[in-house]
C-alpha cells in the first residue's frame, strides 16, 4: 500500500514537474498554394493546382493565382491564370500578354473596383473558370458547362496562428482558430504557473479590414487574451477583451502611468459610453474567473449604485405589508339552538311557468361571432442574437453563423465599393474619419430607418444613400416569426493630405 501511495505522488510529482518545464511560444504558418478536385459537366473529373502570385494594391485579400489544370483521364497540364477576391475567376489564354494583365493587375482604369471588375469579366480567353458560392460554370466561347467544385473554401492563401507548447516528452501545437480566436498577430505578454493552472496573457494587434482605401482600412483591432490550461494541458478556460476597436465601434486612451507594468484604458463603445479598464501585466493571477480587468473605485460605486436601484424599484412592485404581531382571537361563541320547524298551511295556488321558447312566427335575432384581432407586435432582435440572421443575396448556403458572416462580408464589400471616399477630401477634412451608421432590416427583408453620425452633413447624406441600396434580403426571423434587426456599422477611412 505505501509503495502504491509512493507510486501515485511520483506520478503527480511528475505531472507538475512536466508542467513547469512546459514553453510556450507563437508560430505562424502561411499556405499559398492548393489543390482542388472538380468535375465539368457531371462527367470530366479534373484537377486543378493554384499558387498565390501577387497580391492587390487596395485589398489584402485580393490576389492574382496562377498554375495549371488537367483531365484526370489525360493528365496534359494545361496553364491558367486568375483572380481571387473571395470568388475564383480562372482564365485559360493563348496571348501572354492578357495573362501578364490579369497577374499584374495591369488596366488604364484609375478606380480599383472597377479595375477588379474588369478584371473578372476580360474576353479574350480560351476557357474560364466562373466559381462562386452561387454560381460554378465552365466557359470556352461557345460553349457553357456546368462545373462541380469538392471544396467550400475557395481561398489560396490561408494564415494559421498556433500556441506551441514545447515540453521535454512532447511538442504539440494548439490552433487558435480551433479555441474560438479569430483574432490576428498574437503574441505572448506573460505566462503564469498558478497552483494546478498555467494561464497566458496574450495580445493581439491587427488592421480590421484588408481593404486599405475604404471603411476600417486604417483601422486596429487591439485586445488582450487569457488562456488558461489545467495539468494535462487541457484549455479549461479563456478570457478576451477588446482596447481598440473599429469594426465594433470601440476606441480607447491609455493612461500614463509611472509603473509601466501597469496599463490604464478608458475606453468608449459607440453609444459613447466610457468605461475604465486596468491591466497589471504582473499581478493578473489573483482575479476570479481569471479576469485581468480590475475595477476601479468608480465602476464600484455605480454598480452599487445601480443594484441598490434595481433592489428599490423590485420591492416597490412586489411590496407586501409584513404583519408584525400575530393576534389571539377569542373562540366563537357555541351557535344558538335550532329552532322548532314550522309547517304553514297555504291555500292551492297555480304556479306558472313562462316558457322561453320563441314562437315560430317571431323573428330570432343573431349575434354575430365576436372577432379578436390579434395585434402584431413590431419586435426588433438583435442581429448578433437573433435565431435565424437576415439572409443577404448570395449568403443562403451554410448554418446561421455562416451566414451572419457572409452578410457582415457583402454589406462591407458593398458599402466599400459604392462609398464615395473621396467626398471628405473635397469637403477639406483630412486624416483619420469616423462614420457611425445604424439601420434596421424590417419584417419584409428590406432596408428602413438609416441613421447616421459623422464629421460632415455631406458624408451623412453620402453613407445614407450607400445603405438605401443594399438589396432586399430574406427577414430574419425569431421563433419562426419573422422580426426586425437592428444593424450597426462603423466606417472608418484615412483621407491623405
Amino acid at each position: 500500500m505505501k509503495n502504491l501511495l509512493l507510486l501515485i505522488l511520483i506520478f503527480i510529482q511528475l505531472d507538475l514537474y512536466s508542467q513547469e518545464l512546459n514553453t510556450y511560444s507563437i508560430k505562424k504558418i502561411i499556405t499559398q498554394e492548393r489543390i482542388y478536385t472538380a468535375q465539368i459537366n457531371d462527367k470530366y473529373d479534373i484537377t486543378i493546382y493554384l499558387k498565390f502570385y501577387k497580391n492587390s494594391d487596395g485589398h489584402k485579400n485580393i490576389y492574382s493565382i496562377k498554375g495549371y489544370y488537367y483531365y484526370n483521364s489525360i493528365k496534359t497540364h494545361i496553364p491558367i491564370v486568375g483572380l481571387y477576391d473571395g470568388d475564383l475567376i480562372l482564365y485559360v489564354f493563348s496571348d501572354n500578354e492578357k495573362s501578364d494583365t490579369v497577374l499584374n493587375f495591369k488596366n488604364n482604369v484609375v478606380d480599383f473596383w472597377s479595375n477588379i471588375d474588369y478584371l473578372k469579366n476580360i474576353t479574350g480567353y480560351r476557357e474560364k473558370f466562373i466559381i462562386k458560392p452561387n454560381e460554378m460554370k465552365w466557359l470556352n466561347g461557345e460553349k457553357s458547362f456546368s462545373l462541380k467544385l469538392y471544396q467550400n473554401d475557395f481561398s489560396i492563401v490561408t494564415e494559421t496562428e498556433y500556441l506551441q507548447v514545447n515540453n521535454p516528452k512532447l511538442e504539440y501545437y494548439i490552433s487558435l482558430n480551433e479555441i474560438g480566436l479569430y483574432d490576428k498577430n498574437f503574441s505572448i505578454v506573460n505566462i503564469k504557473k498558478i497552483k494546478n493552472e498555467t494561464r497566458i496573457l496574450l495580445e493581439f494587434d491587427y488592421t480590421s479590414r484588408p481593404y486599405y482605401l475604404g471603411m476600417c482600412g486604417a483601422g486596429k483591432e487591439i485586445g488582450y487574451v487569457i488562456l488558461t490550461f489545467d495539468m494535462q494541458n487541457q484549455l479549461i478556460n479563456q478570457n478576451r477583451v477588446l482596447i481598440e476597436s473599429c469594426l465594433d465601434g470601440i476606441h480607447s486612451e491609455q493612461t500614463s502611468s509611472s509603473n509601466p507594468k501597469i496599463k490604464t484604458f478608458s475606453i468608449t463603445d459607440r453609444d459613447e459610453k466610457t468605461t475604465i479598464l486596468k491591466l497589471d501585466l504582473d499581478n493578473w493571477e489573483g482575479y476570479i474567473d481569471v479576469n485581468t480587468l480590475v475595477i476601479t473605485d468608480e465602476m464600484k460605486e455605480a454598480e452599487k449604485r445601480a443594484i441598490e436601484t434595481a433592489s428599490q424599484e423590485f420591492a416597490l412592485d412586489d411590496e407586501e405589508i409584513p404583519i408584525t404581531e400575530q393576534l389571539q382571537t377569542p373562540p366563537p361563541p357555541p351557535p344558538p339552538p335550532a329552532a322548532p320547524e314550522v309547517i304553514e298551511i297555504v291555500e292551492d295556488e297555480e304556479t306558472v311557468i313562462e316558457s322561453t321558447e320563441t314562437d315560430e312566427s317571431e323573428e330570432i335575432v343573431e349575434i354575430a361571432e365576436v372577432e379578436v384581432e390579434e395585434v402584431e407586435e413590431d419586435i426588433e432582435v438583435p442581429f448578433a442574437v437573433i435565431e435565424n440572421v437576415p439572409v443577404f443575396p448570395g449568403c443562403e448556403s451554410g448554418n446561421n453563423d455562416a451566414k451572419r458572416k457572409c452578410m457582415s462580408d457583402k454589406i462591407t464589400a458593398f458599402v466599400q465599393k459604392k462609398f464615395n471616399t473621396e467626398l471628405a477630401g473635397d469637403l477639406g477634412l483630412t486624416g483619420r474619419q469616423k462614420i457611425n451608421v445604424v439601420f434596421k432590416i424590417d419584417k419584409t427583408g428590406k432596408v428602413v430607418g438609416v441613421r447616421s453620425r459623422a464629421p460632415h452633413p455631406s458624408l451623412e447624406k453620402e453613407v445614407a444613400r450607400v445603405i438605401n441600396l443594399l438589396p432586399q434580403m430574406k427577414p430574419g426571423k425569431q421563433r419562426g416569426k419573422a422580426v426586425i434587426v437592428p444593424y450597426s456599422l462603423p466606417i472608418i477611412f484615412q483621407v491623405q493630405d
